[in-house]
């Protein structure tokens, strides 16, 4: 199984201190994938004077994981990063870890896997 994670699930699980690749691997997924938009957006966010402090913390944290976890980036794409995500799933047959309603939605309507964090547990939506 393989799996692209949305920014706003790294964000939630580095809040909740939720060890989610490895969490991932043991739900039985063998290729995890971050889009190097995604690392884009964390490091916005801990830049940006606008976020909360909780949450460009969690993005400095989010980015450390994804660094020593050496879970693969890829390049998706220029565009809406949601679009993206969208459209690499379809093509490339991948689920997608998102706590993003509106993207969680539009996977549905493509009948693309998805998968959301709720109470430090990932599950199918």
């Amino acid at each position: 199984m393989q799996i692209v994670i949305d920014t706003n699930s790294l964000i939630y699980a580095a809040k909740e201190k939720l060890d989610l690749i490895s969490e991932l691997k043991n739900m039985g997924f063998t290729k995890i994938v971050i889009p190097k938009e995604v690392l884009n957006e964390l490091e916005h966010i801990q830049t940006d004077k606008k976020q909360k402090g909780a949450d460009k913390i969690a993005a400095k944290l989010a980015l450390q994981i994804i660094k020593f976890s050496k879970v693969d980036t890829i390049y998706i794409g220029k565009g809406h990063p949601d679009d993206k995500i969208l459209e690499f799933a379809r093509k490339l047959n991948f689920s997608v870890l998102t706590n993003d309603s509106i993207l969680k939605k539009r996977l549905k309507l493509e009948s693309i896997p998805t998968f959301t964090i709720s109470k430090k547990v990932i599950r199918n939506v």
